[in-house]
């Protein structure tokens, strides 16, 4: 009888640490996604900054803001749905545009972040014009939700430290946006 109750107490075990494992996966893929895109948020992200920060003589990086353009034009018009909408097009837009180096993040409201890892001269312009050309297809296929953004990028070696190259990747988003609007 001893052996039997012991036994049970093994597979109880076994599958109460299987139980919280599962749940400790599912928690952290909480905490570290965006609900809505399904992209990596803004503590994944953070972390990641600290990462590179850590190793910055180990890997080359550089980061890619991007701000939405006309979010509250169509959450105000056509209703928040189409507001969440855009979201998901332009997040999806960025994952299909990543490869294995490049991280997408959602890091704000209508403010996403791309970091490349181990990135070589030439694969941040080549990773725009990915995103670029997959918005005119979206906007082609569609035709009622225009998908449009501003975006700005910085390199390692351009500031001192990770969150200054963050900071002016962010700055030149911003002058991107100005350009735009005219």
């Amino acid at each position: 009888a001893a052996g039997i109750l012991a036994s049970i107490a093994i597979v109880m075990e076994t599958g109460r640490v299987m139980y919280d494992s599962l749940y400790a996966a599912m928690y952290k893929k909480i905490a570290y996604t965006d609900v809505l895109t399904g992209l990596k948020n803004r503590r994944s992200f953070e972390e990641e900054l600290q990462w590179l920060e850590q190793n910055q003589d180990k890997t080359s990086y550089s980061i890619v803001c991007f701000d939405l353009n006309d979010l509250k034009k169509y959450n105000d018009t056509m209703g928040h749905d189409a507001g969440d909408t855009l979201l998901k097009k332009f997040a999806n837009i960025l994952q299909n545009a990543c490869g294995t180096e490049i991280s997408a993040y959602r890091v704000g409201g209508d403010e996403f972040v791309a970091i490349i890892r181990n990135a070589k001269v030439g694969d941040s312009e080549l990773f725009t014009k990915r995103v670029d050309a997959s918005i005119r297809e979206e906007n082609i296929a569609d035709g009622v939700i225009l998908v449009s953004s501003a975006y700005g990028v910085a390199k390692q070696g351009e500031k001192e430290s990770v969150h200054k190259v963050y900071l002016l990747a962010d700055e030149r988003m911003y002058e991107c946006k100005a350009k735009m609007k005219g």
